[in-house]
């Protein structure tokens, strides 16, 4: 029963992810993705929340309304989201407000920088002119990053804990 559990927690987790991005795909590079990540790796363990990463990527990646990624890019998502998980669970085990939400704005430099190795490898544009063009959208996605997280994690945290610990699921 507890691996039912676990899988149908993975799976809801997973559309869940997966329903906020196509729900706020009309704002670019606003989303409740890095938020969600960061909450599921502060209560479960980096094995439930690296599978439901994987399982996020790949589906998302079929019904994007910005059409597939590249195989290139898709490794280089998951490379990138993996990145929570392990920072978070590894170096920076923090569960301090203000360290979240500073991690999260920080966070959005390291996907662009992570998912500029594809882009730049495919269309051959310089290191230096594809960090300035995304530069923007990276911004927007830092600071909408930095507060979502200080906005919503204290009580979402608790929340889910308790709702993690009430069920008996997988936790760290």
């Amino acid at each position: 029963m507890n691996k039912l559990r676990s899988f149908i927690l993975i799976v809801n987790l997973t559309a869940i992810l997966i329903v906020q991005q196509l729900s706020l795909a009309f704002i670019p590079n606003v989303s409740l993705t890095t938020f969600l990540i960061i909450l599921y790796s502060k209560v479960l363990r980096v094995k439930e929340t690296s599978i439901i990463i994987v399982l996020y990527s790949f589906i998302f990646n079929l019904i994007s309304p910005n059409g597939m990624l590249l195989y290139t890019h898709y490794i280089f998502i998951v490379i990138a989201w993996l990145f929570i998980p392990l920072l978070l669970n590894t170096i920076f085990k923090s569960n301090n407000i203000i360290f979240l939400s500073l991690f999260s704005l920080f966070y959005a430099m390291i996907f662009g920088l992570i998912m500029a190795i594809p882009s730049v490898f495919i269309t051959k544009i310089s290191f230096k002119i594809y960090l300035l063009s995304d530069l923007p959208f990276q911004i927007i996605m830092g600071f909408s990053n930095f507060i979502i997280v200080y906005l919503l994690y204290e009580k979402t945290y608790n929340t889910f804990k308790n709702i993690i610990l009430k069920y008996n699921s997988y936790q760290r």
